[in-house]
């Protein structure tokens, strides 16, 4: 019925798992963090969950009572035995939520599930995956919210992403990321724990100097196409 449901001394056995139904931010989510090996007052927990499936599920807020808002998220951060998670469609994210997924070494995939939008969702916005890379639209402007850790080595980010999200490439073990035509706006915080010596920007031809003088992809190896 619920993630209370589950005994203390089982919670740590699970490796998969899907909820179905209400989901609170504020009782259930701490207890699925410890259970994927997160953090807690400077120590591992030592769960050893890897995919979480929410995509049945709605989030719920808690103020001394549930209020339905499947439009919000938090943190996962430092959820080191996270493989995969798939969220509702219905959810809402933005520009900062790599952040959410920060510390997160062992992420190989989060997916958007369903086609239900968000709640005015021209104003708010909208998430969406691509074969588990995270995104989010709105007004036109698409952003790369997150590339999980343990993907790949290699990447294509499409042309229509206008943004780099903060944290959005963190700990990944890229060795190739091939960019679009016209260079995304990030900050440092995209490649965050990333060894920039080990990787090589694959820029489009003609598209070098807008990268080479950009000031943060400016410090990669840069490479550009032949044709």
């Amino acid at each position: 019925n619920t993630i209370h449901d589950i005994a203390p001394e089982k919670r740590f056995l699970i490796d998969e798992l899907t909820i179905v139904g209400k989901f609170g931010l504020k009782r259930d989510l701490p207890i699925l963090r410890t259970m994927c090996n997160t953090i807690v007052d400077g120590k591992r927990t030592g769960g050893n969950l890897s995919v979480v499936d929410l995509s049945q599920s709605y989030i719920a807020e808690e103020f001394g009572y549930y209020n339905t808002n499947p439009y919000f998220w938090s943190s996962m951060e430092n959820c080191i035995s996270l493989k995969k998670i798939l969220l509702p469609s219905q959810i809402m994210l933005g520009s900062y939520v790599g952040k959410y997924f920060s510390g997160c070494k062992s992420l190989e995939s989060i997916k958007i599930v369903g086609d239900e939008l968000p709640m005015y969702h021209e104003a708010n916005g909208r998430s969406y995956d691509i074969d588990g890379v995270l995104f989010f639209e709105q007004k036109g402007q698409r952003t790369l919210l997150k590339y999980p850790a343990n993907k790949g080595t290699e990447y294509s980010i499409p042309n229509s992403i206008n943004e780099i999200g903060d944290c959005a490439f963190e700990d990944c073990h890229l060795s190739r990321l091939t960019m679009p035509i016209v260079p995304p706006s990030c900050t440092d915080d995209a490649f965050r724990g990333v060894n920039l010596v080990a990787l090589t920007l694959v820029v489009p031809k003609g598209s070098h100097d807008s990268y080479w003088t950009h000031p943060v992809y400016g410090t990669f190896k840069i490479e550009e196409m032949k044709e």
